[in-house]
């Protein structure tokens, strides 16, 4: 198969979906006249060019809430919410509608709200910058496993009450029974049509380091987890050159997976996604030029 060369500047264009906010919508005062907490009835929609109904949000635990098949909360401050948007209404906003995705939401006058600084988004998938705890433990990584460790500084989001990514702080022995350092990070929130774990819409994020072993007969994919990989292009990660995998079904921990690989300070790094895509081909890239490489503290 005939190998292309990615340029990180073709994932760093993080610019907004490119729709155009049209013209208000108006909707009826029976939006919360009449709203059912649990079969929410659908809201007329003024504007002759959208969709003719969109489904009222109802609320779950003080949170307002959309069915699965419409995700995008509009609010009443005129921007909308679609899955994973790391921003929230105001808090003398109120919930209005739900939309299917994003496009329809901004034709009825419901755009995207901005993203807050340093958050990014990319194919619809929201990514914020990691906490300084974050950092922490990756440096305490670092300093256990006594090598390099590719820190990401930008995660996608999850949902409220979602338990952090896992990272294996290691010693001579980490979680995957060699010296690896590992961020797994399952079930992030994805935009409708992304398919994942399963084909489901689920995303499945691994970053992973481990010394190279210029004695050991086993080649580096082996330690990383992809085999029988498939290469399928060529890119340039931290000014050292990547591949991009195709990882079949069995290959361990990326079995299913959207690869990126390279070799740097005599350290094996990859980043993948579960789920081939030409969307998690650009995630991998993405977030493998915004990893930190933090070197352990002598």
């Amino acid at each position: 198969m005939a190998r292309r060369h990615l340029q990180i500047g073709q994932v760093r264009d993080l610019r907004l979906l490119g729709v155009v906010a049209l013209m208000a919508v108006v909707v009826g005062a029976s939006l919360v006249a009449t709203r059912s907490r649990h079969h929410p009835p659908p809201v007329q929609s003024a504007h002759p060019g959208t969709t003719s109904t969109a489904d009222a949000p109802y609320r779950i635990g003080g949170r307002s809430i959309c069915p699965l098949g419409r995700p995008v909360l509009a609010s009443s401050n005129q921007a909308s919410y679609p899955p994973g948007h790391p921003g929230h209404p105001p808090p003398d906003a109120r919930p209005v509608a739900c939309y299917p995705n994003v496009a329809r939401a901004a034709a009825a006058g419901y755009p995207p709200a901005p993203l807050p600084t340093g958050a990014v988004q990319l194919g619809g998938v929201y990514l914020t910058p990691t906490s300084r705890a974050f950092r922490t433990r990756c440096q305490h990584a670092a300093d256990q496993l006594g090598f390099v460790v590719p820190c990401p500084a930008l995660l996608p989001t999850t949902a409220p009450g979602t338990a952090p990514p896992e990272l294996c702080e290691g010693g001579p022995v980490a979680c995957s029974g060699e010296q690896v350092f590992i961020v797994n990070d399952g079930g992030f929130l994805v935009p409708p049509g992304y398919l994942g774990v399963e084909q489901q819409p689920q995303g499945h994020l691994v970053i992973m380091a481990t010394p190279r072993r210029p004695n050991d007969p086993r080649p580096a994919n082996d330690v990383l987890g992809c085999y029988a990989e498939h290469p399928v292009a060529t890119a340039t990660i931290h000014g050292t050159r990547a591949v991009l995998l195709r990882c079949p079904t069995g290959s361990a921990l990326n079995s299913g997976h959207t690869l990126v690989r390279w070799s740097q300070r005599g350290i094996d790094m990859a980043v993948s996604l579960h789920g081939w895509s030409e969307l998690n081909q650009r995630l991998v890239l993405l977030l493998a030029a915004h990893a930190h490489l933090l070197p352990p503290r002598r």
